[in-house]
């Protein structure tokens, strides 16, 4: 096997696993809701805290830290869809 083909798909395995995890997407995947912008670094934040203050699974921390960064991220990329689906139900609801 190509060196080269092995490291991409290392690389594409470490972005799913992280992805798979990652707050902002868990957020957004519930239908019928629209969240508040930011909700997933929020809820990912949450986690981290809780974790940390029990720190039973050192793993569960850490993966959990990692996630703030990229909900952050996913979130800002997300942010117009979020603003442009709070607007419809708010003028729905009028």
């Amino acid at each position: 096997m190509n060196i080269n083909k092995l490291i991409s798909n290392i690389i594409f395995l470490l972005i799913v696993t992280v992805l798979s995890g990652c707050s902002t997407i868990v957020v957004h995947s519930k239908k019928d809701v629209a969240p508040p912008p930011y909700s997933g670094t929020k809820v990912a934040l949450t986690t981290t805290k809780k974790l940390w203050y029990k720190y039973e699974f050192y793993g569960a921390v850490t993966l959990s830290v990692l996630d703030v960064p990229f909900s952050f991220m996913a979130d800002t990329l997300l942010y117009p869809i979020d603003m442009y689906r709070l607007n419809n139900i708010t003028e729905t609801s009028n």
